[in-house]
């Protein structure tokens, strides 16, 4: 009898570890409809001067304790994190803020706004290649972190020939 319950204990255990499992690995897909953009006095999110230099406080602290970091596609962790895992690591450490997962689902989510705009804490969005989006961090000063393909975790200038080229759209997230 005893042998009985410690298996039927055990495998309960399994299960609810499995369910637990399962229900981590799954993410909803059901995200806010991209907004209309927002431009100049008609912005509906804006950050005063202390709140974007407190964001810019955070993300530099942030990016220095992962700068360096390499690049892995589909990595969450200081051995490898690839681009949207870094920013939806950022938004969790800095904000506190749970973004999405994914570039295509950051993509859609929060206000677009003008690249002229852009204030610390903004997602910067870039098309690679034909099927291919990449996303940053701005960080103020023109520049954005961001976890690069080829040199890992890194600040880079909106201004490099690369990037401008390859710049899309800005969002900025409502927290």
């Amino acid at each position: 009898m005893r042998i009985f319950c410690n298996n039927i204990s055990r495998y309960l255990l399994i299960s609810v570890l499995v369910v637990e499992l399962i229900g981590c690995s799954h993410s909803p897909t059901n995200y806010p409809k991209p907004s209309k953009k927002v431009t100049g006095a008609t912005k509906t999110v804006s950050a005063t001067q202390p709140e974007e230099a407190q964001s810019q406080q955070g993300l530099q602290s942030f990016y220095r304790r992962w700068k360096g970091t390499p690049y892995k596609y589909g990595g969450l962790s200081s051995r490898g994190v690839d681009c949207s895992g870094f920013v939806f690591l950022a938004y969790k450490d800095v904000f506190n803020f749970s973004l999405p997962r994914m570039t295509r689902h950051q993509l859609r989510y929060g206000q677009r706004i003008e690249k002229s705009e852009l204030q610390a804490g903004d997602l910067v969005f870039f098309k690679t290649s034909k099927k291919v989006w990449h996303v940053g961090i701005y960080i103020g000063d023109n520049r954005f972190i961001h976890a690069s393909t080829s040199k890992g975790v890194i600040t880079s200038n909106l201004d490099n020939p690369y990037w401008n080229s390859k710049y899309r759209v800005a969002r900025r997230i409502e927290i």
